[in-house]
């Protein structure tokens, strides 16, 4: 019998369904008991164990963009461990609300000292904000597409280009869209001009 597989990959995609890069997950049979709360409290070693198994496995055998997660308290503790894998396509994605003002500096000063590119995840939820991002200088923000949903289109269409303009003009990072689960929001990616995205609709036809 095969082993079971230590993550999964879910897929970023470009606008005309070409697959761009992966965000790479760890498999919930992996992780016994409720996922979110145990990535919450998981140990830096452990959560360094994982992306070193993960990006062993990966880094050389693809040639698309591959996001890691990571808790920025690994990135900072481990730098020069997580720093072995920095490639061009490699991207450590973190959660910037979850980090004080003097470690986004320390994560930016890493970030520039090793080559690496970064990723904030789920940007306008939690304690996220224009003023952290700006102190973190990411490559790439994601933001959630639920944050949106209870509006109409116009409406929405309006508050993301708003957003996508402020990230642009701050910091020059290239915006992804998460948790895409319409063909309409598609079509608003496309008017504002957002080529990257990812989430449920996703997986109707990129297996």
């Amino acid at each position: 019998m095969d082993p079971l597989p230590l993550y999964r990959k879910e897929p970023i995609l470009d606008l005309f369904w070409n697959v761009w890069g992966y965000e790479i997950l760890t498999e919930r049979n992996v992780i016994l008991g409720n996922r979110e709360f145990i990535f919450s409290n998981l140990s830096e070693f452990l959560d360094l164990i994982l992306f070193e198994s993960h990006a062993e496995e990966l880094i050389d055998k693809e040639h698309v963009y591959l996001f890691f997660n990571l808790k920025p308290t690994t990135l900072l503790t481990f730098s020069n461990r997580i720093g072995r894998f920095a490639s061009s396509n490699m991207v450590v994605e973190i959660r910037e609300d979850h980090v004080d003002r003097e470690s986004l500096l320390r994560i930016r000063e890493t970030k520039l000292n090793l080559g690496l590119k970064i990723c904030v995840d789920d940007f306008g939820t939690g304690g996220s904000n224009v003023e952290r991002i700006v102190l973190l200088q990411p490559d790439f923000v994601k933001i959630d597409m639920k944050v949106f949903s209870g509006l109409p289109y116009p409406c929405r269409k309006s508050a993301l280009k708003s957003l996508v303009n402020l990230i642009w003009d701050t910091t020059r990072a290239q915006v992804i869209l998460e948790k895409v689960e319409n063909p309409e929001d598609l079509e608003i990616a496309g008017e504002i001009g957002i080529n990257l995205w990812q989430g449920f609709l996703s997986y109707k036809k990129v297996s």
